[in-house]
């Protein structure tokens, strides 16, 4: 019988993600445009048996636009490679039914790397760029000059009306 040896992967030499060891193309290459780089989503289950529904959705935070998004359908270590600019970013991670059990890691080819657990109930902002995350309105009362990046945190009141910050303690006493 004749070898069929193949070695899947990208055969593609404008990829960013080529394997000149490749014979076999996997479906596997990402071609960026321009201004874009890869970033690799590493997404881990403590317990071993995927996300159980949970999903990884990475939004352009100034469209509203879902970028790219991933799951981990089975194991406890997955990896979902993509291409992203150089906007700001809101990653929401879970929805699944046991989301206590995820934990991911993004980063990207430029040394950019961000971490975090699913189910934070705002997302996780993000600004590979390194542009400040803030609220940008200058209109606001908690504006920040230096913020590149929305927050979705500003806070406009009326005239008559004022900001007022609580710091909120816990006070345990015995018996």
């Amino acid at each position: 019988f004749p070898s069929h040896d193949s070695t899947p992967g990208c055969t593609n030499p404008d990829a960013e993600n080529f394997d000149p060891a490749a014979s076999c193309d996997d479906g596997s290459c990402l071609v960026c445009d321009a201004g874009e780089i890869v970033y690799t989503l590493d997404m881990f289950d403590s317990f071993g048996d995927g996300w159980n529904g949970a999903t990884a959705v990475i939004f352009n935070l100034s469209t509203g636009t879902v970028e790219a998004a991933a799951e981990l359908l089975d194991g406890s270590a997955g990896v979902s490679q993509f291409c992203l600019g150089t906007e700001c970013y809101n990653v929401v991670i879970g929805g699944g039914t046991f989301d206590g059990e995820i934990s991911w890691s993004l980063s990207n080819t430029e040394g950019f790397t961000f971490s975090g657990v699913a189910n934070d109930p705002a997302g996780q902002i993000i600004s590979p760029s390194g542009l400040e995350v803030g609220c940008t309105n200058p209109d606001a009362n908690n504006y920040n000059p230096n913020a590149g990046c929305d927050d979705g945190s500003c806070l406009v009141c009326a005239a008559n009306e004022t900001v007022y910050t609580v710091n909120m303690v816990s006070i345990v006493t015995g018996k």
